[in-house]
């Protein structure tokens, strides 16, 4: 059931960077995505029980068959490791699920051809990265995601910086405006300014009549 978590456990996370590095090698540029595509047909499979959400499950299977099966973004349009006519027939298979059509439109191993054949393809592979890597090593190393990684190399670039040379200076305060008091105003063009309130004042209100009439 690790599958249906909303993030991939360590040990996928590590398996999926051994397959990007190893898939390129071995011109399988598509490895990475076979793995995405097993655990989301898992979680799509997992979300079938006594309270399946049955609206839910119809936009899982339009997710998957966008994704993996028939990309408009991508080329190839089949993100996966499959021949195309078993991609063409699950996207036959999809949209009866879609749209209720057929003897048996809701099945959960609707995806379970393609499940398997990326399985296939993938189990080589986890059979080096199980040889390669120490796994009890890895799970004692705190994970940092992207984001994590991101933020941290903000700070430390914020930390580093070295402090303005230049002095900024604000207007002298005139205490003798005609209403005895002053207020800040700041623009672009102008920057900081000292104003009479009451001259302030009246702008506004020749502004706000000038509008009115």
């Amino acid at each position: 059931m690790i599958a249906t978590r909303g993030e991939k456990p360590l040990r996928l996370r590590y398996f999926q960077k051994y397959l990007e590095q190893h898939g390129e090698n071995d011109n399988l540029p598509l490895l990475p995505n076979d793995l995405d595509f097993w655990i989301e047909v898992q979680r799509f499979k997992d979300g079938h029980h006594a309270y399946s959400d049955q609206v839910l499950l119809k936009k899982k299977v339009e997710v998957i068959v966008d994704c993996f099966l028939d990309s408009q973004a991508s080329t190839p349009s089949v993100q996966i490791d499959i021949p195309s006519e078993i991609a063409a027939k699950l996207i036959r298979y999809g949209e009866n699920y879609v749209r209720d059509r057929g003897k048996d439109p809701h099945n959960p191993s609707l995806f379970d051809e393609a499940q398997h054949g990326v399985f296939r393809e993938m189990l080589p592979y986890w059979a080096g990265f199980l040889r390669q890597f120490d796994m009890k090593k890895l799970e004692r190393e705190p994970s940092v995601s992207k984001n994590q990684k991101l933020t941290q190399e903000r700070l430390k670039a914020f930390l580093a910086m070295e402090e303005p040379n230049t002095v900024f200076r604000l207007p002298s305060v005139n205490p003798q405006g005609k209403s005895g008091a002053t207020i800040i105003t700041f623009s672009i063009s102008d920057g900081l300014q000292w104003k009479d309130r009451l001259k302030s004042t009246s702008t506004r209100s020749s502004l706000a009549l000038w509008l009115s009439t």
